[in-house]
């Protein structure tokens, strides 16, 4: 015990910040990882995520663009924003397919609890494509 402490003595100047930075790295870690694990489970379940998925899915022109099946990529971005008139939503959902990527990008609303599309277009990379799936048929 004495010998920790002669030890301690000498080197509580880098000692004592390792000790607290093997405390607080891994609770800020596994804080964040948390934040952001409720965030992404919180887009990909809920109802406007799936319903631009399954345009994107299903739309013969996107298929023959990136090819069959398009996933989604690790990383969706968006915002919300909750007023007294509605809900809006903005999601910008990155696509892969066999053939190539792209990017979907989806505005809708929410009024009276339905969910309505204003901008559902998908633009494809590699061929420069645009396709707007509420116009274009």
């Amino acid at each position: 015990m004495t010998a920790l402490l002669t030890w301690f003595k000498y080197n509580w100047k880098w000692a004592l910040p390792m000790v607290a930075l093997g405390i607080f790295v891994p609770v800020t870690s596994f804080i964040f990882v948390t934040i952001i694990l409720i965030s992404y489970l919180t887009v990909r379940t809920s109802t406007i995520y799936k319903q631009a998925m399954v345009a994107v899915r299903t739309d013969d022109r996107i298929v023959e663009l990136i090819g069959s099946p398009i996933q989604p990529g690790l990383f969706v971005l968006g915002t919300i924003s909750r007023r007294t008139s509605g809900t809006m939503v903005n999601l910008t959902i990155p696509l892969y397919g066999p053939e190539g990527k792209a990017t979907a990008f989806a505005v809708a609303a929410k009024t009276e609890g339905n969910w309505d599309f204003t901008t559902l277009q998908v633009q494809v990379k590699s061929r420069q494509a645009h396709v707007d799936l509420l116009k274009d048929a």
